[in-house]
């Protein structure tokens, strides 16, 4: 048994564990190694979420980059479509307007004399439309001076008739009272006469 203890590198007691030279360094060794590739793996794994963040970092700045590029480059293209479709808008409307202008200029003649004998018709027509109008106006006129001079002459009519009846009424009282002598006033007379 003796020489199987020698064997080993370590002996053990009762609290403590002895080792030979060498075997505690090649046990550290061991564990130094075990540590070190720990350390690698988590290492590796921290550098790789740095990496994975920076990653997803500059992909969304390089999509919101070729976004904005392609977004402008858009614009441009098409600010510069909408340019090259007014000039050939402005340019064709320009072409038009010549060519009008000088259709009217060539045929300015034939279009005042045409306006001219245009105008002649409908000016006889109006002319023959006022003249009815003021015929119609005339003719209601009339009527309505007819009736309103009816009623004016019916009420001076009237008016004369009381003015004669009230004068032979107080040539009436005059008389009497001349004759029978008494000294009734006309104004009481009149009233009494009014009232039967």
């Amino acid at each position: 048994m003796s020489k199987r203890r020698e064997a080993l590198p370590f002996a053990c007691g009762k609290t403590k564990i002895y080792f030979r030279s060498g075997a505690l360094e090649s046990l550290e060794s061991d564990r130094m190694e075990y540590f070190s590739a720990r350390a690698v793996v988590i290492q590796a794994w921290y550098r790789k979420s740095i990496a994975l963040w920076s990653y997803y970092c500059l992909r969304k700045a390089v999509v919101r980059l070729q976004a904005r590029v392609r977004g402008n480059a858009t614009f441009s293209s098409y600010h510069a479509k909408k340019r090259a479709v007014l000039r050939l808008q402005t340019n064709t409307r320009r072409q038009l307007a010549r060519l009008e202008y000088r259709s009217r200029r060539e045929n300015g003649a034939a279009t005042k004399i045409q306006a001219v004998w245009r105008r002649v018709g409908p000016m006889r027509e109006l002319k023959k439309a006022k003249f009815a109008v003021v015929s119609i106006q005339k003719a209601m006129r009339g009527r309505r001076d007819r009736s309103n001079l009816t009623e004016k002459l019916a009420v001076c009519v009237e008016e004369a008739r009381m003015d004669h009846r009230l004068s032979t009424l107080q040539q009436q009282v005059q008389d009497e009272a001349s004759f029978c002598g008494e000294t009734i006033s006309v104004d009481e007379k009149l009233l009494e006469e009014i009232e039967e």
